[in-house]
């Protein structure tokens, strides 16, 4: 009979994944995976930024034109 030490060793034996040589052809599809995934990450960075940009811009237009009014108003 066996003990559960060994039925525990054998169960885990079989949940290991197969150990499989990683060829050329999947190191080239790592690879392009990794390419683009990082060019995602850049579009989104890019994308990101401007929108961030964009808002800095009209915040300060707003500003501006509040600074404007005031001005305007005072006078």
């Amino acid at each position: 009979m066996r003990k559960s030490s060994d039925n525990r060793k054998a169960f885990l034996n079989y949940c290991k994944p197969a150990k499989t040589k990683t060829t050329h052809t999947h190191k080239k599809v790592r690879a392009q995976k990794d390419y683009a995934f990082a060019t995602l990450r850049d579009a989104l960075t890019y994308v990101y930024a401007s929108r961030i940009l964009f808002i800095k811009r009209l915040r300060s237009h707003k500003t501006m034109f509040i600074e404007l009014l005031v001005c305007h108003a005072l006078r």
